[in-house]
């Protein structure tokens, strides 16, 4: 049974928007319609996670830089990108971007039908990781900038004498850090702690500063 999702339509025909609104909502799905990027870019802080299908030619702005704002702002969002009389250039460079789909126009509403009930599995997924990744974030963000950097470094260079080499600091105090950090994040094993920095997207370290 369908329970339907909530879905963003952005574009700037009203003609696509009205008939989107009505065929989505047949589907019993929860559909929200916006004329141009920037209106949705506003709503993105209040939307609750859904699948955003977005025309890649707005009245305001390219369809790519709203994919790109949304991606930044909102990973519990899967992203379907469409436009008229495309190439395959087009379609190439969406996917590469980051969208989740492409659609060409004009399209049969069987197509559109079919392409949400696939990506909702999908979409569940993305929302899944969401949490993850915010729950991992909130646990960094217990640390201090100092910290946070010495955690990183650790994990890119796991010999504790090599950092203190790089940080200008003694050993002891590398391993101070090590324990304050495992205390802080609210786990017992370093290699536990330092899996919260790929569960929150942080993947590269930042410049070295002086730890103390």
């Amino acid at each position: 049974m369908n329970t339907g999702c909530s879905i963003y339509i952005v574009d700037s025909d009203a003609r696509v928007r009205r008939h989107l609104v009505m065929l989505l909502r047949g589907q019993n799905h929860k559909p929200t319609s916006f004329a141009s990027g920037n209106d949705f870019v506003e709503a993105l802080g209040f939307l609750e996670a859904g699948i955003s299908i977005i025309d890649m030619r707005l009245c305001d702005m390219d369809g790519l830089d709203v994919l790109r704002k949304t991606q930044g702002r909102r990973p519990d969002m899967l992203l379907i990108m469409m436009a008229a009389n495309t190439d395959v250039r087009t379609a190439v460079q969406a996917i590469k971007e980051g969208a989740d789909d492409f659609l060409e126009k004009p399209f049969e509403d069987d197509a559109i039908v079919q392409l949400v009930a696939h990506a909702i599995p999908e979409l569940g997924r993305k929302i899944q990781f969401a949490a993850r990744r915010c729950s991992a974030a909130k646990q960094l963000d217990k640390l201090t900038r100092k910290e946070l950097h010495m955690m990183i470094s650790l994990s890119l260079e796991r010999d504790n004498g090599k950092v203190a080499e790089q940080y200008q600091v003694s050993v002891r105090t590398v391993e101070s850090y090590r324990t304050r950090i495992m205390r802080k994040v609210g786990v017992t094993r370093f290699s536990d702690a330092l899996l919260l920095l790929s569960a929150a997207g942080v993947s590269r370290a930042p410049f070295p500063e002086k730890a103390c």
